[in-house]
């Protein structure tokens, strides 16, 4: 996996990423996360990993099928301010989807809704 130039990334304790800011918008693992702000990495939204590289969350930059499964673009502070609080894709240690907030109508849920699976 890489991580573009200027980025903020935080290690665990075992020196794995535990999360980054990313510089500008960039592909991780086939997703396109959001990155940076105004001012830079630390204004941006943080795609957070697990200790085996697997994303456990992601702000997504643009609405984009994750899985087969419509999300909805992630609009960082705004949406956990003013949208249900819960922007972010996230996913299980395994890399399967666990969340997202829908795009458009999927599995019996209208847009805006959050779709949310097992294991």
């Amino acid at each position: 996996m890489r991580i573009p130039s200027d980025s903020i990334i935080v290690l665990d304790r075992t020196g794995n990423p535990k999360y980054a800011m990313l510089s500008r918008d960039w592909p991780i693992l086939g997703l396109k996360c959001r990155g940076g702000g105004w001012l830079g990495p630390a204004e941006g939204a943080t795609t957070a990993f697990y200790s085996n590289g697997q994303p456990k969350e992601c702000w997504l930059a643009g609405d984009q099928f994750v899985q087969g499964v419509p999300c909805r673009d992630s609009f960082g502070f705004w949406n956990a301010v003013f949208g249900n609080g819960t922007g972010g894709v996230n996913f299980y240690h395994t890399g399967r989807l666990k969340s997202c907030t829908l795009s458009r109508d999927f599995a019996g849920l209208k847009r805006g809704q959050r779709f949310v699976q097992g294991p």
